[in-house]
């Protein structure tokens, strides 16, 4: 049961084949409709992105019919057109691999570029496209308080007012690879090296993200201290152990889920039955970000209200079931 519908600016809910035979040519053209409803389809075998994503999310999504808003998908649309010119622009290059489907055991995942350098070393890179704020993280950017001084070097004071007697300071951007977080990007760069390894016996000499800024080039972006449109970021290696042992796990629980749900169905429950009956562990703080996105973000939301145990949305007479 794949993402069925598409909301329109109105709020408006249109059947994708409606949507793809223009029910939506008003508000967007069916070019960009068509890149907004395409989803991969489950076909038993969960994906690295899958695993990154809350086991609940991933359950529902590919158990329920949902929508999405075609505006909503604006930033992943972007994303996707950029792939597909640097993809076309990877195929004409020597010794590269360009969109990389990769698939071992009970995971699978694309990587979108794989590249031998010069010197024969293997260089991974994903693109990403996000705000300056997750990219400031990502660079380990700060800011801290740092004295103002005169023009004779000394430091000033306040004269007057509540801060009498005080250090004037002001806001000064730091950076430090100390404070680098990546995330779940470092995850799934280093699944997809060992995925690498697994399918094709090769390894990753180097990862890197290459990132563009959604809002590159913008007060809030310098506010952010990110000053560019662009950042190709490496990624450090993690513990081999450790990456398996997680996505062996996240892995096992959307498959066994739906595994459950199946033979529930088989059973004879109803779908909503065996829905609730299989239900995964609601997503963590980090997979919902802190309930930002099952308030917002999350295009399942309602089966998921309806079970009654997400502490950051509430049923609200919602019966889903």
């Amino acid at each position: 049961m794949p993402l069925k519908y598409l909301i329109d600016r109105d709020g408006t809910e249109h059947s994708v084949e409606d949507a793809l035979a223009g029910s939506m040519r008003e508000q967007f053209p069916t070019s960009f409709v068509e890149l907004a409803s395409r989803h991969r389809e489950w076909e038993g075998v969960a994906s690295v992105t899958q695993c990154l994503n809350g086991t609940r999310m991933e359950y529902l999504k590919i158990l329920c019919d949902y929508a999405e808003s075609v505006d909503g998908s604006a930033f992943r649309v972007l994303g996707t057109r950029g792939h597909g010119k640097l993809e076309q622009y990877e195929d004409r290059i020597n010794n590269a691999l360009a969109e990389t489907y990769m698939s071992y055991g009970d995971l699978k995942g694309t990587c979108d570029l794989i590249e031998e350098q010069p010197d024969g070393s293997l260089w991974m890179v994903d693109y990403k496209t996000s705000g300056s704020f997750r990219v400031k993280k990502a660079l380990g950017i700060y800011t801290e308080d740092e004295p103002v001084l005169t023009a004779d070097g000394e430091q000033q004071y306040y004269k007057s007012g509540k801060k009498k007697g005080k250090l004037v300071t002001r806001k000064a951007i730091r950076r430090s690879p100390a404070r680098r977080d990546l995330g779940e990007w470092q995850w799934q760069l280093n699944r997809y090296r060992l995925l690498a390894r697994e399918a094709f016996g090769f390894d990753i000499d180097r990862m890197f993200i290459f990132v563009i800024v959604r809002d590159g080039g913008t007060a809030s972006a310098r506010q952010n201290g990110v000053t560019e449109n662009t950042y190709m970021i490496e990624v450090p290696e993690l513990d081999e152990q450790q990456v398996l042992s997680y996505f062996i796990e996240k892995s096992e629980a959307l498959s066994g889920a739906v595994a459950s749900y199946e033979n529930a169905v088989y059973s004879g429950m109803t779908h909503e039955e065996a829905l609730v009956a299989a239900m995964p562990e609601p997503c963590t703080p980090t997979e919902a970000w802190d309930g930002r996105r099952c308030e917002r973000y999350c295009p399942v939301a309602q089966w998921c209200i309806g079970n009654g145990d997400n502490p950051y949305v509430s049923n609200g007479g919602n019966d889903a079931y």
